[in-house]
């Protein structure tokens, strides 16, 4: 399977519990880590800018997404494996 493809599916698989676990009062954070570099040359980065946008403007406000460019949380392994 691709990474590429992998990561995304990782990413719906997160996605998918944080809306059907919400509540209307709940509050949550998702960290959306990746390997790529900061700024629009990245497709990773790209994603999780569009991820952040669309959660916090649908969530109005109850899921915040904090994105962590160039392996801040860490390499891709460590980042499928922490999902």
């Amino acid at each position: 399977m691709n990474l590429n493809r992998l990561m995304r599916l990782a990413v719906l698989a997160v996605l998918g519990l944080a809306l059907v676990a919400g509540t209307a009062t709940a509050q949550y954070t998702l960290k959306y880590g990746h390997v790529g570099p900061v700024g629009l040359e990245s497709d990773d980065h790209i994603a999780g800018l569009f991820l952040k946008s669309f959660l916090e403007s649908r969530s109005q406000g109850r899921i915040t997404v904090e994105i962590y460019p160039a392996s801040q949380l860490g390499n891709f392994r460590e980042l499928i494996e922490g999902v």
